[in-house]
């Protein structure tokens, strides 16, 4: 049937025959059918009239969980504002922008907001649902009429990190639902349980990052250090040896026996002619190999203790100039 372009206009079989313009509710934005004169009015009426029909059930689909916080009338006082907010960023808004209100909230408000499937992160406010491909798609198209900027591609479904991009408006990885950190963005709800996951460690005295961090940013241990200076940690790096694996330490007598029977085989009959010999051994650096064999790199994050100061002259250093004509 109909599809939208990213400039928010209505196609039927490459045809343009609408264009999306939005008002003062971002869930509830205009179209205007395009109809050639020819068409007569009653063909431009039943074009309008599909074309509402719609827009209505493609935001109806992508932005349900908004409508039905928008339409709970168990909503109320504080909690109906905060609930304002999210609808008007259309899902996803950090947590900085109402941390007083959210604050505020106690656990009933809090729980009431909840049962619409909003999650209060450390860093930002959102739907689970609306991180999907199709409701960012829409969300950014909207986010574009509204303001009149231009912004990216969306990031490919399902990256929990996208490296950052140049001279983008600064509110592009909020609204894609990503939240930047140095070079790379992690998406929200990734970021969020990584957050939950340091909540656990010793943040004070260093830990390591470990498997489950690195898998769920789908970084590298140097990005993955980079992201965490940007989250305000502290990040040392250390070169260690590497702990021997189990094949290593141990090789089994019947396997070790076998192997120089094999060899023993190999070198006689090598010598009547029958197969080659094994080929000469190489003069290697030993202490290079041992290096990058034997050791590796690791990092120790802790959490940066935030300046306490006792009075606020001697923060800002304030100097008293006695007045001469006194």
């Amino acid at each position: 049937d109909f599809d939208i372009d990213e400039s928010g206009q209505v196609l039927w079989k490459d045809a343009v025959v609408g264009k999306i313009k939005m008002g003062t509710d971002m869930l509830s934005p205009s179209i205007v059918p395009i109809a050639d004169a020819e068409a007569g009015s009653e063909i431009s009426k039943k074009l309008a009239r599909r074309l509402e029909h719609f827009l209505e059930r493609t935001i109806n689909k992508q932005f349900e969980p908004l409508i039905k916080i928008k339409e709970d009338k168990n909503l109320t006082g504080l909690s109906r504002g905060i609930a304002f907010r999210i609808v008007e960023a259309l899902g996803v808004i950090p947590r900085s922008e109402i941390a007083a209100e959210i604050k505020s909230l106690d656990q009933t408000e809090r729980a009431s907001l909840r049962k619409h499937g909003v999650r209060f992160g450390q860093y930002t406010i959102f739907n689970q649902l609306m991180l999907k491909p199709a409701s960012t798609k829409l969300r950014m198209l909207f986010y574009s009429l509204k303001t009149g900027k231009t912004y990216p591609s969306l990031p490919p479904p399902g990256l929990v990190t996208i490296p950052s991009i140049l001279e983008t408006p600064p509110d592009y990885y909020d609204k894609v639902g990503y939240k930047l950190l140095g070079t790379r963005a992690l998406r929200v709800d990734m970021l969020e349980r990584l957050s939950d996951i340091l909540r656990t460690q010793d943040i004070w005295n260093g830990f390591e990052a470990n498997v489950e961090m690195l898998s769920i940013t789908g970084l590298t241990l140097e990005q993955f250090a980079d992201v965490m200076q940007n989250l305000g940690y502290l990040s040392e790096r250390n070169i260690r040896k590497k702990a021997a694996s189990e094949s290593e330490r141990k090789i089994e007598p019947d396997q070790a026996e076998s192997e120089t029977r094999e060899e023993i085989l190999s070198n006689k009959i090598a010598v009547k002619g029958l197969i080659p010999g094994p080929p000469p051994i190489e003069e290697v650096d030993i202490a290079q190999t041992d290096l990058n064999n034997n050791e590796e790199v690791f990092f120790v994050f802790k959490y940066k203790k935030p300046k306490v100061y006792k009075n606020k002259t001697k923060r800002y250093n304030f100097k008293l100039k006695k007045d001469s004509t006194n």
